[in-house]
């Protein structure tokens, strides 16, 4: 199966073993929670599926490698205890708390949080001293005698040999313990992903046309030959931040994140002609609707007019990505605004004041969210526009003295704000309809026109995930 399938299995799985009876109690008993297995590729999203798992189901996260873990490490340190058995004493071994056991209880001191995932990673390449308390582990939810603790359920990712060789086989008997999920590398599914995390548009393209880059391992190259999806994908915040700053991308910058030459030297190739279509069809100048530029394309070779589309569908999707964000803001704030005027209208308290209670409950949740490991990137910038806008509203509302000025001075501030994403989505409306006719007007209704919608429709099911 692919990612995206993999992570339906474990939403479902998890809100399985999450549900509980009118009484509060667990309808599947945590006993019987089996372990989620992941085995597959490097680099192809297992963790960030765990990590968007807890994030959506609001629960908490500790992620740990038994490839990093001594035995000591993960189980504690052994100490003598005096023990009575019979009638008569004992000296008997036991552990203190070890590393992993210590992070879950103290994630939970910390978020408040009772239910969570623990994520061992790369559990076939535990040391031979830690595997047999793996599989103790696996199986009976114990760990250097200390019980993983109710509503935490556990799920691990395996390695393949070919990646990396240490990688054990888990023999029939263990995996029948565990709900295994071979997760297999799709371009389709992590280019809709990429599309809705603006991954860079050279990124995209080049993977399209070159599908044997996308993930793959050269065990004749001593294991040192592999490109895998999260490589690829943070090679585009690298480019992108490389532009940012006029820096030059070469050959050392992307064997930082790819580390396969051949690939390396084709996607230059391609990254030099995607910038030379982005220099000769600006954006600003189709939306003016620049002659030359549409004359210039008509005369273009396929492979050209493909690489200028995905110029122009870069543009329009980091547009439109910004866009999503700006949305979801607004409904956030909208509630906020709704929620701050009722509770003026049922309590003696300056409109001020409630405001910067709401900013303060939101700051806790965040905190509580950032302790339990589960506050994604996406999450955090949002945290931090809405704490921005209260905080603004609260002082200008604080400047007025009289109730009425005050709900007055909430409507204005919600009003520019809604004012400023009608802005965009009109702006957007433009680009998008103007792109529109400079395809179809250039190539009509061929396969561009065909290709270029095909691809809008990819970036949009992106924005909506």
């Amino acid at each position: 199966m692919n990612v995206s399938e993999a992570k339906e299995e474990i939403r479902r799985t998890m809100k399985m073993y999450l549900d509980k009876d009118e009484k509060g109690e667990y309808i599947l008993p945590c006993r019987e929670w089996r372990p989620i297995f992941m085995e597959g590729p490097q680099g192809i999203g297992k963790r960030a599926v765990i990590e968007q798992t807890a994030a959506e189901l609001e629960v908490a996260l500790v992620v740990c490698s038994a490839a990093h873990h001594t035995r000591q490490s993960a189980l504690g340190h052994v100490y003598s205890v005096k023990k009575e058995y019979e009638g008569r004493s004992w000296q008997a071994s036991e552990y203190a708390v070890g590393e992993i056991m210590g992070a879950v209880y103290e994630v939970i001191k910390e978020s408040g949080k009772k239910e969570g995932i623990l994520f061992l990673q790369e559990v076939n390449c535990a040391s031979d001293a830690l595997m047999p308390a793996v599989l103790q582990f696996l199986q009976d939810r114990v760990l250097g005698g200390k019980r993983l603790p109710e509503g935490w359920a556990v799920a691990v990712s395996g390695s393949l040999p070919e990646y990396d060789r240490a990688a054990k086989k888990l023999s029939s008997a263990v995996l029948d313990k565990m709900n295994c999920l071979r997760v297999e590398a799709d371009f389709h599914v992590w280019k809709v992903y990429a599309y809705g995390q603006d991954v860079h548009g050279a990124v995209i393209s080049f993977l399209e046309r070159n599908r044997d880059c996308f993930c793959y391992a050269d065990a004749a190259a001593d294991g040192r030959e592999y490109a895998t999806p999260r490589g690829w994908l943070a090679l585009s915040s690298a480019v992108r931040s490389y532009e940012r700053k006029g820096f030059s991308v070469n050959q050392g910058t992307v064997l930082q994140y790819v580390a396969s030459r051949e690939a390396a030297e084709r996607f230059l190739a391609h990254y030099g002609a995607f910038l030379g279509q982005r220099a000769k069809a600006p954006m600003e100048d189709i939306l003016k609707g620049e002659q030359g530029i549409r004359e210039d394309a008509v005369r273009l070779g396929r492979q050209e007019r493909f690489l200028l589309l995905t110029v122009l569908l870069e543009s329009l999707n980091g547009f439109f990505v910004q866009l999503q964000k700006q949305k979801a803001v607004l409904r956030k704030m909208e509630a906020l605004f709704r929620e701050a005027k009722e509770a003026a209208a049922g309590e003696e308290v300056p409109l001020y004041i409630i405001l910067y209670a709401l900013q303060e409950r939101l700051r806790e949740r965040k905190r509580r969210q950032q302790a339990a490991n589960s506050l994604s990137g996406a999450q955090g910038e949002e945290y931090r526009r809405i704490d921005g806008l209260l905080e603004s509203c609260a002082q200008a509302v604080k400047r007025e003295e009289e109730p009425e000025r005050q709900l007055l001075c909430i409507e204005k501030e919600y009003v520019v704000i809604a004012d400023k994403y009608d802005e965009s989505m009109g702006r957007g409306r433009e680009m998008l309809k103007s792109v529109e006719d400079f395809v179809e007007e250039t190539w009509g209704e061929g396969e561009e026109k065909a290709f270029f919608m095909a691809e809008l429709a990819l970036g949009a099911a992106g924005g909506a995930e």
